[in-house]
């Protein structure tokens, strides 16, 4: 039998919905990322003088390290299904299928990346399998 799989992810959460047996599972991956301010940084030895900044291309670092991480606890989460379905309001579903892509690991096949803004749990599922039908 095919198990199938959905996710409706960005970068704050992934809604995973697991079909099997004509029952769905829904279960939550918080993401790690963080946003925001950015802390740190120190003022000179010489009075008034200029303060230093945080790196910018250090916080770009550990923002991918972080989605990196995020992405990979999404995969392990559905690493036994066949078929995937991935939906999402932003660019995260793209990042996370190529991400799918460059995974050495084995994952599910994906066959539907579309756009959904966000919605209760139960608008994601019909969507899911409702995506799920037309295939």
């Amino acid at each position: 039998m095919i198990k199938h799989a959905g996710i409706w992810i960005d970068y704050r959460t992934a809604d995973i919905f697991k079909m099997e047996g004509g029952k769905t599972m829904m279960m939550t991956v918080p993401s790690e990322i963080h946003t925001g301010n950015v802390k740190g940084g120190s003022r000179s030895t010489m009075p008034w003088g200029p303060m230093d900044k945080v790196s910018e291309s250090k916080m770009l670092n550990k923002k991918n390290a972080e989605k990196e991480s995020y992405y990979e606890r999404v995969r392990e989460a559905v690493a036994g299904f066949d078929r995937l379905m991935i939906i999402g309001p932003g660019m995260a579903k793209e990042e996370f299928r190529k991400f799918l892509g460059r995974s050495k690991k084995l994952h599910p096949r994906v066959i539907v990346v579309r756009t959904m803004d966000s919605g209760t749990q139960n608008q994601k599922k019909a969507r899911i399998e409702e995506l799920f039908a037309e295939q």
